[in-house]
């Protein structure tokens, strides 16, 4: 349903853009509530039968010979909480316990391995791939939570959240507002969220970057947020956080698609404004931005070659 969700938005942009290019006002009422309606039928729980069992025991979920390779490379005192996560994040059973999980604890679970796989580095002299692939191997069934990734040459190889396996987790729980949740950020981050790259707003080559505003992304995600925001209140911050990650466009000079594609994509977010909470006044910024600068704008770079205007 993800994939009809921005199929259906591929289709209103397009729908809109071959109107004509006078003043008034996209009015994309009918489908924009096709898309926003369609909402906890898009993600069903597994059926529990066909769920991998998960136990209270904490040899069921990691080896003893894991456990001590974590106790080796971090304090006792981050041991203990890092022994303390993996044993509730086995117990979490319901959306809100999920949600917990991730507002109160996943952020420090990140913050002690990159810590600690920095360190192990250091003492070692391990290269990128081998450290990638030794904790990985050493952790993943410990903390499928997480996964160890080499970054980038300017990161190195480091710790993030895995949405793929988060997303998995919510469905196994009770309740769809972690589905929810999790189906959106597994949208707009992919598997995990790179420092450097976002692939779904963007597209990169060697030596630039170009936004694809205007090919319907940005506003997938901006749907899919505020349709998560309707099932509960327990991913309020980080979907406001979300959408303000999607809307840091105010600056952007250098666009994949048309000016007019992406104008039209800026005007429906707009238009969505009175349907959410979340500010979207970015969108209007930009639009009147780049309708008034006297700044050089670039577009159709999807199919043009705009690696001289690095942005």
């Amino acid at each position: 349903m993800k994939v009809l969700k921005i199929l259906l938005i591929s289709i209103l942009i397009s729908a809109c853009n071959s109107q004509n290019n006078d003043n008034e006002d996209v009015r994309p009422d009918s489908l924009f509530s096709i898309i926003l309606n369609a909402d906890s039928t898009y993600l069903k729980k597994e059926n529990s039968e066909n769920n991998e069992k998960i136990t209270d025991n904490q040899e069921d979920i990691c080896s003893d010979e894991n456990l001590e390779f974590i106790k080796e490379n971090i304090s006792k005192n981050n041991y203990k909480f890092i022994e303390n996560a993996i044993v509730k994040y086995s117990k979490i059973k319901t959306d809100k316990a999920l949600a917990q999980f991730y507002s109160n604890v996943l952020d420090s679970v990140v913050e002690i391995i990159c810590d600690a796989i920095w360190k192990y580095k250091d003492k070692n002299n391990t290269d990128d791939g081998e450290l990638e692939q030794i904790w990985n191997d050493e952790i993943g069934n410990c903390m499928p939570f997480i996964t160890i990734v080499f970054a980038s040459t300017f990161v190195g190889t480091t710790a993030f959240k895995n949405y793929s396996n988060l997303l998995k987790k919510a469905k196994t729980t009770d309740g769809f507002s972690d589905n929810k949740f999790f189906e959106v950020m597994h949208t707009c981050e992919g598997q995990y969220p790179s420092e450097i790259y976002n692939y779904y707003l963007n597209d990169y080559d060697a030596n630039y970057r170009h936004s694809l505003l205007g090919n319907g992304n940005h506003l997938a995600v901006i749907m899919m947020a505020i349709d998560a925001d309707k099932e509960s209140d327990l991913f309020d911050n980080e979907l406001n956080g979300l959408v303000a990650y999607v809307l840091n466009i105010k600056e952007e000079s250098v666009f994949g698609s048309s000016k007019e594609e992406v104008f039209k994509e800026l005007t429906l977010i707009s238009q969505i404004q009175d349907s959410t909470k979340f500010d979207l006044s970015n969108a209007e910024y930009l639009k009147n931005r780049l309708d008034t600068t006297s700044e050089k704008i670039h577009y159709n770079c999807a199919n043009e070659d705009c690696s001289e205007y690095f942005n």
